[in-house]
């Protein structure tokens, strides 16, 4: 197999489950031979954490369309002699279309969400320069389709977790958190935006303690929400019940403590918070959006609800807390079919793709 140069371009400030995704990729190519460059925001988490995974190039757009940025990615590219450039992000598929004008590079760009496309020029330009765009669902590859890209430019390559980390977790039990031994706790693991609709959580829990009242629900995850969520709270008379924990190192500390991980996204790719909870042996109640239905099936690798439905969700979260033996069955199955997205199944199958596109290249 033939090492390539590849740049990665993430421009996102948070830590997020992509930014994971994009760290997790670079560390397996370079195991396997290939060169990366990292293109990545000045002062971002990412940056950071990948100080010493990869080299650098530090830049700081200031829009989606900064073309003096592009220019200088565009030097960096050439320098480098750069094989394949692969955008992480919808910002960062915008600076690799540009930047890579005037040469022949071929652009990966990266799909992670299941929202439509932008129907405005801009946006059906810079997709349009991408000669193979990553779908990390078949939710996100329908998404696309009816946004107008064409199938055969789509590939399918499922997010993947990285099994090592399982190994260092120190698990954090219900007293070290500040909560009842004999309390239900519910978890989820997720940024506080919009789509991801805590909201929708946070009523269902509502609604479940009244048939349930030592139920608790922890959230970790950072974001615009917060407010409006610490504000929902209130309104729900959830204070002490319902607690924003805020971003966490050590989320996988905390999964075990969960009796049940729930996932209420109005829209989802797929979530790999998801899987983690699977790997570990935690049940899932989550909805039946996006890529979601592929990894959690109704009954068998854990609980699907409608989405924007607190009912069916506290429901549904009823029957897994007091699922017993029933739950048993599904813990199995969902931490057999996890074993399907190891990260390494990521990393041949995006090193296949920069193959094919560096070898059309050439000839």
């Amino acid at each position: 197999m033939k090492a390539l140069r590849i740049a990665h371009i993430d421009t996102e400030r948070t830590w997020r489950g992509g930014e994971q995704q994009v760290f997790s990729l670079v560390e397996g190519l370079a195991a396997r031979g290939h060169q990366n460059l990292l293109i990545v925001r000045r002062g971002s988490a990412l940056a950071e954490r990948a100080e010493k995974l990869a080299p650098q190039m530090p830049v700081y757009p200031l829009g989606e369309w900064d073309l003096i940025t592009a220019h200088f990615v565009n030097r960096r590219l050439r320098k480098d002699k750069i094989d394949v450039v692969h955008s992480h992000t919808s910002h960062g598929a915008a600076l690799a279309a540009i930047a890579t004008l005037g040469t022949r590079i071929p652009v990966v760009t990266t799909r992670r969400v299941d929202f439509p496309l932008a129907k405005n020029i801009f946006s059906r330009w810079k997709y349009s320069r991408a000669k193979k765009i990553v779908a990390i669902s078949e939710g996100v590859r329908a998404v696309l389709q009816q946004s107008g890209i064409p199938d055969q430019k789509i590939s399918v390559v499922p997010s993947g977790v990285n099994f090592k980390r399982y190994r260092d977790i120190k698990p954090l039990v219900k007293k070290a958190l500040g909560i009842p031994d004999d309390a239900y706790l519910i978890g989820q693991v997720a940024a506080l935006a919009p789509h991801k609709d805590q909201n929708n959580l946070l009523e269902a829990v509502a609604i479940l303690r009244k048939s349930l009242p030592n139920v608790r629900l922890l959230i970790l995850g950072e974001g615009e929400m917060r407010r409006a969520l610490e504000n929902r709270i209130k309104e729900l008379n959830l204070a002490g019940i319902a607690q924003l924990c805020g971003f966490q190192d050590n989320a996988l500390d905390f999964i075990p403590a969960f009796d049940v991980f729930c996932i209420s996204s109005k829209e989802e790719g797929l979530g790999t918070s998801i899987i983690d909870a699977m790997a570990l042996r935690i049940p899932v109640v989550a909805t039946q959006v996006g890529g979601i239905p592929e990894l959690v099936e109704p009954e068998i690798t854990g609980y699907l609800v409608p989405p924007r439905d607190p009912q069916a969700m506290s429901d549904a979260l009823k029957t897994c807390l007091l699922g017993g033996a029933k739950n048993q069955s599904i813990v199995a199955k969902a931490a057999e079919k996890a074993k399907n997205y190891d990260i390494l199944n990521t990393i041949l199958r995006m090193e296949a793709i920069y193959t094919q596109l560096s070898t059309d290249l050439s000839t």
